[in-house]
């Protein structure tokens, strides 16, 4: 699997309007972190391209950020494992959701259900049985027009509408036809946004729609599907200007044809028994599975102008359905040569005066994903929001050519960085536990610095087990990664503000010396079915700061976790005068704890060589004259060139036993020193955070 780590969801006011507490960004990743959940192309079900799962809760420009890691298939076998877990995704979500309701539901709907009903959650708990609605509510359909479509206006006096095309009456609830979904599929959710707005119309009670037949939901299980992906809106003028007959073909960009299916969008102004009509269709790059795999349904909308041509006052929408011959004709040709060469579904229909600008929000709406249609009307977001890619940095730029070999650096004023992640399942344990969480190879191992925190361990008699029998591989610059420290038990609280002490110790050293140096750190808090990790980083001085508050203190029990991240982003707002300037997704690892990288440098570019005279070990780095900036960087000493070794002997200068043994600390007590003595190199790595050698620059 070929796995990325993003952004799924973050607190605050969205650009949909939607407010997202922070207690509903925690509930998602306690209830989907373990499983997961399918990732699919658009939102549609039957584009399944890999799987997902929250991963942490993150603090990030005053916000709390739910990240997440979608992991893509690279081969069958990758394949085959998310088929898997789809299949045991929909297994637990029936065994959840459906089962619980099921038998009361089945006594509801009594004889209208047959023996071929089958159960389906699509917005809410269904069945889906062929001709069940009209078995049950026979009046929706008992004035519905050749089409089919049946008023909007006797549909709401009968049924209440709950939104996303859905209809409840007592305890049942109809929906809107399955041709209103993504890939016209009942797995999919409706088209809400336009169903929505045409449910709100009160310009004329000639309105209609299409119901599905087939489809019944229970009504006290209808959720409301939210889905983040932001749909532009445009703010349309309220004139149609002057319209030329003829066809205008907008074809899709690269990126619209693979998320959306979208191959082209066509508008054909004509006249139509003396009045100015327009018909508007849209071409598929891909089938619709709702109908069947081999099937192509596009959305179509016709329109006819009032005779003054001043506003619309008739427009219908439908589905123009094509096998796979046609279609790779219908793509080959134009709406005006092509013709009616379809099968042909209506979905919904007004008659009398439409404002201009509820008109092109409708066709907007209808044809949800496609942007060609705000393109065509030449329309504004409403918000502000203009959907182009994020400019990147100039080639040019100081950060970005620093980031292409130091991976995250962080400066004092900047603000700590908080990820809360879950470790799900069991863990029995009477003693403080040290987990190994880097690998070189296949062994552990621990940076060497944490030492230091083992030390304070045992000068209070807080017995610990450090788990794996990991390496400790020192690496010299001022960057330290410690491990996770996994406290368990009734005083887990206690211990885990204790090690938050100890670790101010060390950073009021730190700060005293006026070291910049940089330090991630991670504690574990064992609950009953999960482990809740706290993964804290920054420069020292911001550490300094958090931890010389209350703000530090970890909660008290689970329950009051989404209360501390907000006391969390809080403090981050009043303390730090501007957010960090780095993305600090960039330090999350797929462990769902943070990490300052190092990047190590290819041993075919670097030599080191002791320079007798000035009594230094000089690294002799080749640059490529195409790596100009790297040689600047080098002799300018934004960057540096620090070694990693393994540190098995390395001894103590006070009371010369074992360093990594002794009770000795080289930063809290005075005249300590850490003698590396026979300690293997293991590569050398760029950092901004000081060196220990001095450096020569080669170009090649």
């Amino acid at each position: 699997m070929k796995n990325r780590i993003g952004i799924f969801n973050g607190s605050g006011l969205n650009r949909c309007n939607i407010y997202t507490p922070i207690s509903v960004l925690e509930s998602v990743l306690n209830q989907c972190g373990d499983l997961g959940l399918p990732s699919a192309i658009g939102h549609d079900i039957h584009r399944i391209y890999g799987w997902s799962k929250p991963l942490s809760l993150l603090t990030a420009d005053n916000r709390i950020l739910l990240s997440g890691i979608i992991s893509i298939p690279e081969n069958d076998a990758d394949r085959n494992t998310v088929i898997e877990a789809f299949r045991k995704f929909e297994s637990q979500q029936y065994i959840e959701d459906f089962q619980p309701t099921e038998l009361e539901f089945r006594k509801i709907l009594d004889s209208a259900l047959t023996e071929d009903g089958k159960a389906l959650i699509s917005s809410c708990n269904c069945f889906y049985d062929i001709d069940i609605v009209n078995r049950i509510f026979p009046q929706v359909f008992k004035e519905a027009d050749e089409d089919g479509l049946v008023s909007l206006k006797t549909l709401k006096s009968d049924f209440k509408y709950v939104g996303q095309g859905a209809y409840r009456q007592g305890e049942l609830v109809i929906f809107a036809h399955p041709y209103f979904r993504r890939s016209l599929s009942r797995h999919n959710s409706h088209n809400g946004e336009f169903l929505d707005l045409l449910n709100s119309l009160t310009l004329t009670d000639d309105i209609r729609i299409a119901i599905d037949k087939d489809l019944i939901g229970y009504s006290k299980t209808l959720k409301t599907a939210i889905e983040l992906e932001y749909w532009w809106g445009p703010k349309f003028s309220n004139t149609l200007g002057e319209i030329t007959n003829g066809v205008t073909r907008h074809n899709a960009n690269e990126a619209q044809r693979l998320y959306h299916g979208i191959s082209a969008t066509e508008f054909w102004w004509h006249e139509q028994n003396a009045l100015k009509t327009l018909e508007c269709e849209e071409l598929c790059d891909l089938p619709t599975v709702g109908i069947n795999v081999n099937m192509f349904g596009c959305r179509y909308v016709h329109t006819i102008l009032s005779e003054d041509r001043a506003q619309p006052n008739h427009c219908d929408g439908a589905i123009r359905a094509y096998d796979e011959a046609k279609m790779i004709a219908r793509l080959d040709s134009d709406i005006l040569k092509f013709g009616r060469n379809s099968q042909y579904t209506k979905l919904w229909r007004i008659d009398g005066n439409i404002p201009v600008d509820v008109w092109k929000n409708l066709l907007n709406h209808y044809f949800r994903d496609n942007h060609l249609i705000g393109e065509y009307f030449g329309g504004k977001d409403s918000n502000g929001f203009t959907p182009t890619a994020k400019e990147n940095e100039s080639e040019d730029s100081e950060v970005k050519s620093i980031l292409r070999f130091v991976p995250f650096n962080i400066k004092a004023s900047e603000p700590t960085v908080i990820s809360v992640t879950f470790i799900f399942g069991e863990y029995d344990s009477d003693i403080t536990e040290i987990w190994p969480t880097h690998k070189m190879g296949s062994n552990s191992y621990i940076e060497s610095d944490f030492i230091e925190i083992l030390k304070l361990f045992k000068r209070n008699s807080r017995r610990y087990i450090v788990k794996d029998t990991p390496k400790y591989i020192t690496f010299d610059d001022m960057v330290h990664n410690y491990p996770l420290i996994v406290f368990t038990g009734a005083n887990k609280h206690a211990a885990a503000n204790k090690t938050n002490q100890y670790l101010l110790q060390l950073t009021s050293e730190w700060v005293k010396r006026k070291d910049d140096r940089l330090l991630s750190y991670n504690i574990g808090l064992n609950y009953k079915d999960k482990i809740v990790c706290f993964s804290i980083a920054g420069h020292v001085n911001a550490l300094h700061k958090w931890l010389s508050s209350t703000n530090s203190d970890y909660p008290d029990c689970e329950q009051h976790l989404s209360d501390w991240l907000e006391k969390q982003q809080d403090f981050i707002k009043t303390s730090f005068a501007k957010p960090i300037v780095n993305e600090p997704v960039d330090l999350l690892h797929e462990s769902g704890l943070l990490h300052f990288d190092r990047r190590f440098i290819a041993p075919s570019i670097i030599e080191f060589k002791f320079n007798n005279k000035s009594h230094v070990l000089e690294a002799i780095i080749k640059a490529e004259k195409d790596n100009e900036k790297l040689a600047d960087m080098l002799t300018t000493g934004k960057i540096q060139v620090c070694g990693a070794f393994i540190d098995g002997n390395s001894k103590c200068s006070k009371c010369g036993g074992s360093y990594i043994n002794c009770n000795c600390s080289k930063y809290l007590d005075a005249g300590v020193t850490q003698i590396m003595q026979d300690c293997p190199p293991v590569g050398s790595f760029f950092t901004c955070n000081s060196s220990w050698v001095g450096i020569t620059v080669k170009s090649n």
